[in-house]
């Protein structure tokens, strides 16, 4: 392989992707500190994700407008599409589905933003903002679809760790000259680290049932693909900003699905928490495909 084609495997997310899911599932990841390592990882990405966001330079009334469509396509448009695909499946993986349906967008939808040339100040607003109404919204859809309560202690954690403190420390790192293709590969290795983990972590989904394995890969497709192909699809049709429609394709596809894995594993029985582990596969080989569209 030349040199120019090594530089460009290790410059492209979807090389760390695809390596970090292949490895962590033939090794089962880290034999240890899974959840710490993978919630650092994510921490350091979000942080220099966010180093381009100026705080000062955010227009409230604009964002408030994309906060709004960002909402409805991820908790109105996409939570609508994962409970109809859970109603083809049986009661211990349909509340795998409804607790799917009710978590927020996943963290790492900022970083991917800006690994994939997305509006990062869209997706930080949309996304911290879906987060403070989650706190209400995703213990009442549970309870609403399964009858079951749960703690929101998960919920504001997230907030804490993965969102306010991330963007506190990005501010002190934005006083620090690194460029920005230091930047593209820190944040390549984290997602690494963090497929890697989360990959590995979960491996055991793949000795459940191979018939419904088949049937959950194809409904997550269907949730992932044809619905963030959809709305980018959409977005392009009617003239958006191409940074505005990659950012609002991953809010119309990405869940939080570390966050439903741990509820679904808490409150109900282990095959609950098969269908957002093998959507979280469908969710990075998504984000492969955005970036080779992108590129």
């Amino acid at each position: 392989m030349s040199t120019s084609k090594v530089k460009a495997a290790f410059s492209s997310l979807t090389f760390f992707i695809l390596v970090g899911m292949i490895l962590g599932l033939v090794t089962g990841g880290f034999p240890r500190y899974t959840s710490e390592i993978s919630t650092v990882a994510l921490m350091i990405a979000m942080i220099f994700s966010l180093t381009n966001v100026k705080i000062s330079q955010l227009d409230f009334k604009k964002e408030g407008k994309n906060f709004l469509i960002s909402f409805l396509l991820n908790f109105g448009f996409l939570s609508s599409i994962i409970l109809l695909l859970g109603l083809f499946f049986p009661e211990e993986i349909w509340n795998g589905f409804v607790v799917m349906a009710a978590v927020p967008p996943a963290i790492m939808v900022a970083p991917l933003t800006r690994a994939i040339k997305g509006n990062v100040k869209l997706s930080f607003f949309s996304l911290s903002t879906i987060y403070l109404i989650s706190i209400l919204f995703t213990p009442v859809l549970i309870f609403v679809f399964s009858s079951e309560i749960i703690d929101i202690y998960g919920l504001l954690q997230n907030i804490l760790l993965l969102i306010v403190l991330p963007l506190l420390v990005s501010r002190l790192i934005m006083k620090i000259k690194i460029s920005e293709k230091k930047i593209h590969f820190i944040t390549n290795i984290c997602f690494f680290i963090l497929v890697f983990s989360i990959m590995g972590k979960n491996q055991s989904f793949l000795l459940y049932n191979s018939y419904i394995l088949v049937l959950l890969f194809v409904a997550m497709f269907i949730r992932t693909f044809a619905v963030g192909s959809l709305v980018l699809s959409l977005g392009q049709k009617f003239g958006m900003r191409r940074k505005d429609v990659i950012s609002y394709s991953l809010f119309a596809s990405f869940k939080n699905e570390g966050l439903a894995l741990l509820i679904a594993f808490s409150l109900f029985d282990a095959p609950s928490s098969i269908p957002p582990a093998i959507a979280l596969i469908l969710e990075l080989l998504w984000v492969c495909c955005l970036e080779w569209k992108i590129k």
